[in-house]
């Protein structure tokens, strides 16, 4: 195994994506922008990158970026469904792929359901004309199509470690997802659940009054979606 290999057994923002698995601290610490001095040696580091990346408003200098990138400058970070699985699953199995030579029967893949959430919300952001405008400009036309390819690639990466390929052996999410469906918030799982009360993972929930008003527009990871895009795209 590579010395660029860090166990993350003692992290939990994945789980239970960590106990025998590695991140790959070469590749990770560019897509993160994290010195790989810092890195190399403290899995925490990697934990609070993917909590900050995926906690929408957090990192709104990072998001609005890739939103201008897109020419999708009405997107403000709003909540993400299942993006924290999303960028866990792709730091994990494929930008460190290298350094976990498992048994794909060992390691529970992500289910379709929670890949096409995730996937379709990249189109429904790129789609939605009041966050994205038309455009003809060709350098922005590959931009989305890129940006929609990454996202899609979800699917194609947890069918090839579904080792019995059958929707019984996966998982809907890390576990924090699991809880909220697909928002690692509970807050905001709450007010999702008031307007998708069909949702299969909302009846068990107890669904409140909030009085701040979610928006629910799905979109892609500023910093895995860029990494993905040039290992899959580039």
């Amino acid at each position: 195994m590579s010395n660029s290999c860090l166990s993350i057994k003692d992290t939990s923002v994945c789980a239970p994506y960590n106990t025998g698995l590695f991140i790959d601290t070469s590749v990770i610490s560019k897509t993160y922008d994290i010195d790989i001095n810092v890195l190399k040696d403290n899995a925490t580091i990697w934990e609070w990158a993917i909590i900050g990346a995926t906690s929408g408003k957090q990192n709104s200098g990072q998001i609005l970026s890739w939103a201008d990138w897109i020419q999708c400058t009405g997107y403000n970070g709003e909540p993400v469904q299942y993006f924290r699985s999303y960028d866990c699953y792709t730091d994990i199995f494929v930008l460190s792929a290298g350094c976990n030579n498992l048994s794909p029967a060992s390691v529970p893949p992500l289910c379709t359901k929670a890949c096409d959430t995730y996937g379709a919300a990249i189109k429904s952001l790129i789609n939605n004309i009041t966050l994205c405008t038309a455009t003809q400009h060709p350098q922005a036309l590959e931009n989305r199509q890129n940006a929609v390819n990454a996202a899609e690639s979800c699917n194609g990466v947890a069918d090839g470690n579904n080792a019995f390929k059958s929707q019984s052996f996966c998982i809907n999410g890390i576990e924090s997802d699991q809880k909220t469906c697909g928002f690692s918030d509970e807050k905001v799982a709450i007010e999702y659940c008031k307007n998708n009360k069909n949702d299969k993972c909302c009846d068990s929930r107890k669904v409140p009054s909030l009085t701040r008003n979610v928006v629910f527009i799905a979109t892609g990871g500023v910093f895995v979606l860029f990494a993905l895009i040039a290992y899959f795209c580039c």
